[in-house]
């Protein structure tokens, strides 16, 4: 849930906080679960930083975590209450830190006084900002080193290693099995197809891994401020990563998430209840392919062609011709090539049913895509235009 402070919300939301029932899990929780608010993190969430404030509400804590940012009153619980996405800017003066946020109905902002002075506040917002770019469009990352970079493609390769030698070995206790199906077996010829479709399943999965480890090299290593401090870069693809305890890929694809919520699922309503409603979209392990070096799930659209839905949101640095070019398909009955769908970062403007960021545009323009007829020079003096257009009314 998301609170915000217009005079109509200028409430305690106490009743609704995890931290209410601290007292009683104390016993079951470790300490480092528990921060000295009294507020119980989630299983994906960490402290990114936390300072005692005065504010007009009175003493608390200023909470900062990798999912949300809190004021926890002293006495009354959890005062303020914001996701990451909805904050505009956080900026310090002296002593004083003001968080500026978006709601349906407007902006607003609140102020709060860290009590261990003006030296304490500066750095903490320099930490704030730093960490989750307020100030930065939607693009949202984590700083990677280049020997993170490194050591996360070395894991991945390590990975996709383990994973075919695991699907060698199903193949290889699989295949004497046919041969001690006996020959008056009235079953034998089904028997011998159910073997040999789980043969094939695991084939499909050795080449679809082997796929994946050609682009290792090649795809950039990013990581969005949404994925939980404990994963693994290694496990995480933007702000899409492998949960080894729920043995899923968890995606914060606006499109999935979207998509998700219109359908009931049992794993979903599992890891809402464990890991809470904003820690995004799970989708089992099974379900997972990789194609172009990125976690997918297969589907079937209207014309009966398998589509590859990309479970993280792609950055410009992450839209190869390859990607591009496989999206532009789903509009091309004529193709037998597999299409792909993706969110993109940046925003998608250009174009009719078909929308496209710039990104995008300039790849197809530079492919001859019947989508990309005209030069991207054209499409912007269009879009100012009609800003202009649209300000002069």
């Amino acid at each position: 849930m998301m609170f915000g402070l217009g005079k109509k919300k200028e409430q305690s939301v106490r009743d609704n906080s995890p931290q209410q029932n601290a007292s009683q899990e104390h016993v079951t929780l470790s300490p480092d679960r528990i921060h000295k608010s009294g507020y119980v993190l989630k299983d994906n969430e960490s402290v990114i930083a936390s300072e005692r404030v005065l504010t007009p509400k009175g003493d608390g804590w200023l909470l900062v975590t990798n999912l949300e940012l809190f004021f926890i009153h002293e006495k009354e619980g959890i005062y303020l209450h914001l996701v990451h996405p909805m904050i505009e800017s956080l900026t310090v003066h002296k002593s004083k830190i003001t968080v500026s946020w978006n709601e349906a109905n407007g902006k607003y902002d609140y102020s709060m006084k860290v009590k261990s002075g003006a030296e304490s506040a500066q750095g903490l917002a320099e930490q704030i900002n730093r960490t989750f770019h307020y100030r930065n469009s939607s693009a949202q990352h984590i700083a990677l080193s280049e020997s993170e970079i490194n050591t996360a493609r070395e894991k991945r390769v390590e990975y996709f290693d383990i994973l075919i030698e695991s699907e060698k070995s199903t193949v290889a206790s699989l295949e004497p099995r046919m041969d001690e199906i006996a020959d008056d077996d009235p079953d034998k010829a089904k028997k011998k197809l159910d073997i040999l479709a789980q043969i094939s399943e695991s084939q499909e999965k050795i080449r679809g891994y082997e796929d994946a480890m050609q682009y290792i090299g090649e795809i950039p290593v990013v990581r969005s401020y949404k994925i939980p401090s404990g994963v693994d870069t290694s496990n995480a693809w933007n702000d899409c990563y492998y949960d080894e305890k729920q043995n899923g890929f968890v995606t914060f694809s606006k499109r999935h998430i979207e998509f998700a919520r219109k359908h009931s699922r049992s794993i979903q309503i599992e890891s809402d209840k464990g890991m809470g409603t904003d820690a995004g979209i799970i989708v089992e392990n099974e379900k997972i392919q990789f194609r172009f070096g990125y976690p997918v799930v297969a589907a079937t659209n209207q014309d009966g062609k398998t589509v590859w839905y990309i479970l993280c949101t792609m950055t410009d640095e992450m839209l190869t011709e390859e990607i591009v070019m496989a999206r532009l398909q789903t509009r091309n009955k004529k193709t037998d090539d597999q299409p792909a769908i993706y969110e993109t970062e940046s925003e998608q403007w250009i174009g009719g049913n078909l929308k496209m960021c710039e990104k995008e545009y300039e790849i197809g323009h530079k492919n001859k895509s019947i989508y990309c007829d005209m030069p991207i020079e054209e499409h912007k003096k269009w879009k100012e235009h009609a800003e202009l257009s649209q300000t002069a009314q």
